[in-house]
């Protein structure tokens, strides 16, 4: 069985500038579609030298913590595993699923930001959501759109306060009401 997941690239970062360079150039990616709402290209290869070098997450928003999503541009890639033998699968307290390590992957398609946002306004999960707005900036009409579609949920609405408004006391008045300090 293959893997599939969600593959995140920090543009400014060299080592995925570089992969990210042999990739459009290998599949000639500036083409008019390139900026739809999903760019798909079932045959594209990352490849690494070392058995584990190549970091992936089963859901999207477990993505965004191995790169600095909060303060820098990123690409959001759909991929699955090519070789199920050489896949390692751990897990860590912030993720919300699997996590694995790979020596190659197959980039299915690229995600627009306008997808990515469009998920998490329609997930019914609030760990997930939260666990999203707290690694990937939003914009201020972004932060409007979740604001209005979690108004109901004060736990996404910290959330959205503390990591996209740096809004640090949010939990501290959250405390000090709870505990009628």
């Amino acid at each position: 069985m293959v893997e599939r997941g969600y593959k995140t690239f920090q543009i400014n970062e060299k080592k995925q500038k570089l992969l990210l360079l042999k990739y459009i150039l290998l599949n000639n990616i500036f083409r008019n579609d390139t900026f739809k709402d999903e760019f798909f290209h079932p045959t594209s290869v990352l490849l690494s030298n070392n058995k584990s070098d190549i970091r992936y997450a089963e859901n999207l928003e477990d993505s965004f913590h191995n790169t600095n999503s909060m303060k820098e541009n990123v690409l959001v890639a759909e991929v699955e595993s090519i070789n199920k033998n050489d896949l390692i699968t751990y897990h860590r307290d912030y993720a919300t699923g699997n996590l694995y390590l790979t020596d190659s992957l197959v980039i299915l398609r690229f995600l627009s930001r306008k997808k990515i946002i469009d998920t998490f306004l329609n997930m019914d999960s609030t760990v997930r959501v939260k666990n999203f707005v707290s690694s990937y900036k939003l914009t201020p009409f972004e932060i409007a759109l979740f604001k209005n579609q979690f108004f109901n949920n004060p736990e996404i609405i910290d959330a959205i306060l503390y990591y996209q408004e740096n809004d640090k006391d949010v939990y501290k008045r959250n405390y000090a009401k709870v505990n009628r300090l």
